[in-house]
């Protein structure tokens, strides 16, 4: 069992990424997304196409399947996020960031 500190840091991370990807500071969250997920150059590209993807589905769908997809990418990158959390705790504090940077607005 995780912590309830990562489960809600987690939740409210992925949570955060979803959202921004229908919103207009999505080319930032990306690039933090990768650089926190980054590891070697084919993992970073990896990382990178998926939010891509996403990123175009959610664009490209009408609001009712956007929101579905928005809660679908929320539990896939909260997932994400409690998998490097788990073996990383101590970046909790950065993703807390992460989020507290998301509720104020990029700027």
């Amino acid at each position: 069992m995780l912590p309830n500190v990562i489960i809600g840091t987690a939740t409210a991370g992925g949570t955060a990424i979803a959202s921004a990807m229908v919103d207009d500071t999505w080319t930032q969250v990306k690039a933090q997304v990768v650089q926190f997920f980054a590891g070697d150059r084919d993992r970073q590209a990896r990382i990178e196409r998926w939010l891509d993807r996403s990123h175009a589905a959610a664009m490209a769908s009408d609001a009712g399947l956007r929101d579905r997809l928005t809660v679908l990418h929320a539990a896939v990158w909260t997932t994400a996020l409690e998998e490097v959390l788990a073996h990383h705790p101590e970046r909790v504090p950065q993703v807390t960031a992460f989020v507290q940077q998301m509720q104020v607005g990029i700027g």
